[in-house]
């Protein structure tokens, strides 16, 4: 029983974090790609998209694990605050982004 619960918990916060993961890797990819291409480091538009896949994966990882926090009944209080810090931190680093 136990062995299945945190397999749910690993399963439940871990398919956010590597969604998100993917739209970070993916905006980063382009960018690099952008930049190797033009050598430009201003503003374009594929710069500003790379920024919105950015911010958007990190927004997608906070998302998951403020909602896995608020619906995993297993979880006491201090390990719902911790992962409800925690996104606010990531949203805090996807703002740094800009």
């Amino acid at each position: 029983m136990k062995d299945e619960l945190d397999k749910y918990i690993i399963k439940q916060i871990a398919s956010p974090i590597i969604f998100g993961m993917i739209f970070v890797f993916v905006g980063a990819l382009i960018r690099a790609i952008a930049y190797f291409q033009t050598g430009y480091h201003g503003f374009s538009a594929i710069n500003a998209f790379s920024i919105i896949m950015r911010i958007l994966g990190f927004f997608i990882i906070s998302y998951g694990l403020i909602k896995s926090a608020l619906e995993t009944s297993e979880l006491n209080g201090n390990a719902r605050v911790a992962m409800i810090l925690v996104a606010a931190l990531i949203i805090g680093f996807a703002f740094s982004v800009l």
